[in-house]
């Protein structure tokens, strides 16, 4: 369970403003000036301190603050304190502080990278969030956004790294007057930042507060352009990245049903040609009509890009990791008139829908239609007690989703397969790989959009999905890879 809470704030944190590319990025010197790195600062800790007596019952986390580097314990129950953040490093002083923990047996001695691997692979702790840590004025804790925003207010940037801090805090505190796609946000006294449920209309009157602050973030983003326009962001160059910020904020009114103020941020709008030529390329191999399933901004973004400006509307093309945003979700059912999934909104609406687990008690090695799979698994939140007589039969005792067996398929019409594709010889079945023991909400829907347009319409993937099991069921194309279960 501490992992699943973690992994559901690692999802919150950036999956659709941040695209999961590697490139070479600047040394951001004035926001980190003065300061140990986030690496060098939990290595020194390790290094003094047991950590795992402190993380019995929760798990450690790292504030970059005004103040310096601080230390405070989440609680796995709540995802709430358990103390006070403590100033690890002090920036006034310059160096570390003595805390109130127990001290490792040998204090002193040089913490090594495989514990530094074991911490963020506990806590989810990928290259992006140590770039969030270094290029971020503060970061780490609820209110970082509005701490940074209080700084610029009366300290212009003057260097390109802080524009790109101020960027990023203008952006995260505006998408937090819609939902919480980064964590937790803080209220100020506003009323408008209020938090919502999924399933509440969000009011006309937070529009124009999250255009104050998207403004701010694309206004900030430009001036860097302008300052330094080789600069390098985490998902490629400034002006991708201008034109990266331009569409979150369409993309986003979007979902919400504010169309005319999305129209907005079209104007002008303009990717690279690499990445608008690419998502052309992947386009066009597609048959019409399609689903195409993308996953980061580098392809999704100039793919709807495209549509945006009407280039092959006809194609349903659904980002798979911006499926745990419900109210994505919701807009597509309601684009597609319920017809591209039959998850149904009461289900993908239900905060319980965040991930189901294997439980290892009732396993087993039946086979299981993948309709069948979704139908129980969707239903088990309601069901109390387990039939003995049936192990595939779902239950809860602690309101949460769980499924009995990984060894699930879809039927294949061998005779529909050969006309709707215009070949012979298919499998006859389609095991989808399910390798872990927990499934996501993402997951769940991936396979249910796979489940209802098999031999409806052509699937085809911008990337080697988990689903499908690897290669075994797709055609290679030269951009794309198409479900069809050819016999080897």
């Amino acid at each position: 369970m501490k992992q699943l809470l973690l992994f559901k704030r690692s999802l919150s944190l950036g999956f659709i403003s941040i695209a999961f590319v590697l490139c070479s990025v600047p040394v951001h010197a004035q926001v980190n000036k003065g300061m140990p790195d986030i690496k060098d600062v939990i290595l020194t800790f390790f290094s003094k301190y047991d950590q795992t007596a402190i993380q019995e019952d929760g798990y450690l986390k790292f504030e970059k603050r005004e103040s310096g580097w601080c230390i405070t314990k989440m609680k796995y129950e709540d995802n709430m304190p358990a103390f006070k953040s403590i100033l690890f490093w002090d920036k006034a002083k310059q160096k570390y502080e003595s805390l109130p923990f127990k001290r490792c047996v040998n204090p002193g001695v040089a913490a090594s990278e495989d514990k530094l691997e074991e911490y963020n692979s506990s806590l989810f702790l990928d290259e992006i969030e140590y770039y969030n840590y270094r290029t971020n004025l503060y970061y780490g804790y609820l209110g970082w956004d509005w701490d940074v925003i209080q700084y610029a207010s009366t300290k212009p940037a003057v260097t390109d790294s802080l524009l790109e801090a101020f960027g990023k805090a203008y952006t995260t505190y505006a998408i937090t007057y819609f939902y919480n796609q980064f964590g937790e946000s803080i209220v100020n006294d506003d009323p408008e930042r209020i938090k919502l449920n999924d399933n509440e209309p969000i009011p006309g009157s937070r529009v124009p507060r999250f255009l104050q602050y998207e403004r701010k973030a694309i206004d900030a983003l430009t001036q860097l352009s302008k300052l330094n326009g080789s600069y390098q962001t985490k998902i490629g160059n400034i002006q991708w990245r201008v034109a990266d910020e331009k569409f979150f904020a369409y993309i986003t009114l979007r979902f919400i049903g504010y169309e005319k103020e999305a129209q907005q941020f079209l104007d002008g709008l303009e990717f690279p040609d690499s990445l608008t030529s690419r998502a052309k390329q992947i386009l066009d191999e597609t048959a019409p009509n399609s689903i195409l399933f993308t996953e980061k901004d580098n392809v999704t973004y100039p793919v709807w890009y495209l549509q945006a400006k009407g280039y092959r509307t006809d194609v349903i093309a659904v980002d798979e990791n911006m499926l745990v945003l419900r109210r994505m979700v919701a807009w597509l059912d309601k684009k597609y008139n319920d017809s591209l999934f039959s998850t149904d909104s009461s289900v993908y609406m239900n905060p319980q829908f965040d991930f189901a687990l294997f439980n290892h008690d009732y396993a087993t090695g039946d086979t299981m239609r993948l309709d069948s799979f979704l139908e129980r698994l969707y239903n088990s939140p309601y069901l109390t007690q387990i039939s003995n007589g049936n192990k595939t039969t779902y239950f809860t005792d602690d309101k949460t989703f769980k499924f009995f067996t990984k060894n699930i398929y879809i039927d294949v019409d061998t005779l529909k397969a050969a006309q709707f594709f215009g070949s012979n010889h298919f499998e006859p079945k389609i095991y989808p790989c399910i390798n872990k023991d927990v499934l996501y909400s993402f997951d769940m829907l991936v396979l249910d959009i796979i489940k209802q347009q098999f031999l409806k319409k052509h699937i085809y993937f911008s990337y080697i999905p988990a689903y499908p099991c690897g290669k075994k069921y797709l055609l290679h194309r030269n951009y794309t890879w198409e479900l069809m279960p050819v016999q080897e």
